[in-house]
């Protein structure tokens, strides 16, 4: 754990204090300081990998544009704007897209709307 912490730039006390308090959550089945669960088994045998940087970036529009069922823009009054479409998060339509992998969904599938029917017209 040490070398880890060490790779990561983080003092070692602190996480190895971290890890022992995720491991006591995981063997009593519950998480005392944020009530998560399931928690899995815990980290507790090496070697173990850290992921990262992990960077943050905010990359939807809340709900995006309105659009009809073909992915077309709706302007004012609700009315098409011609040659207008949309797709991913910019074409949402009001959908709040909540649990991670369901926007990956929706950016393809709405893509491939969007891109057909901009081809057809």
């Amino acid at each position: 754990m040490d070398g880890l912490a060490r790779a990561l730039g983080i003092p070692a006390a602190s996480f190895a204090a971290t890890v022992a308090a995720y491991n006591q959550s995981a063997d009593e089945g519950h998480d005392q300081a944020f009530g998560r669960t399931p928690l899995g088994l815990g980290l507790k045998v090496a070697p173990f990998y850290a992921l990262g940087p992990a960077k943050s970036w905010v990359v939807f529009t809340d709900g995006g544009l309105a659009v009809t069922a073909r992915m077309e823009v709706l302007g004012q009054g609700g009315r098409v704007i011609p040659g207008l479409y949309a797709a991913g998060s910019a074409g949402q339509g009001g959908v709040l897209l909540q649990a991670h992998g369901l926007h990956l969904c929706w950016a393809f599938s709405s893509g491939r709307l969007a891109g057909r029917q901009a081809s057809i017209g």
